[in-house]
């Protein structure tokens, strides 16, 4: 099989939509296909290494933009994942996107089924239901050109391999992904 070219997916979607276990499971896939590939999660960047608290939004956001350039240039498959709001990260990852083949991916999940999801999760403790209600947003995609929306109906498996598509297919063939991922 031949390497594909790096590549950095955005991953972006409402609290507890499964982005993790989606982003965990497509390094997973690609890893066991022999292609160098690394995750990024938002929540590890504000969280641990910026600490929380006041202004680690914005390192955070400077952190993982610069984490997926190193990865890039180091010829990684780079996968970017959080909520990654457009108030707060729009410019970082337009930026991002002039600099490196870069695709948005949105898991569009309704609430309830955030809620369900979120029941089962290991974060579950660390936050209620109650929270969810405040921090969920009606879907935000970032409405950039070939961004792929993905139904919250949709499979773990099926998303995992729409996402994985856009890493090994040829930059052309994304546009195929995208279809997939809305018949799916």
């Amino acid at each position: 099989m031949t390497t594909p070219a790096p590549r950095v997916v955005v991953l972006r979607g409402p609290a507890s939509s499964g982005k993790s276990t989606v982003s965990a499971a497509v390094v997973a896939a690609l890893r066991a296909r022999g292609v160098r590939a690394v995750y990024l999660e938002q929540d590890f960047f504000r969280n641990t290494a910026a600490g929380g608290g006041e202004g680690a939004r914005e390192v955070a956001r400077d952190m993982l933009v610069a984490s997926a350039r190193a990865a890039h240039a180091a010829g990684f498959c780079v996968i970017m994942e959080g909520i990654l709001n457009q108030v707060h990260h729009v410019a970082a990852l337009t930026q991002l996107g002039l600099q490196l083949p870069l695709v948005f991916v949105y898991l569009d999940v309704r609430l309830e089924e955030t809620k369900i999801r979120h029941e089962g999760r290991h974060k579950s403790t660390e936050f209620d239901a109650c929270k969810l209600d405040e921090w969920w947003q009606a879907a935000s995609p970032m409405g950039v050109p070939d961004e792929v929306v993905v139904c919250g109906s949709s499979a773990l498996q099926d998303t995992v391999d729409t996402v994985v598509q856009l890493f090994l297919a040829p930059a052309s063939a994304a546009a195929a992904a995208e279809d997939a991922a809305r018949n799916a």
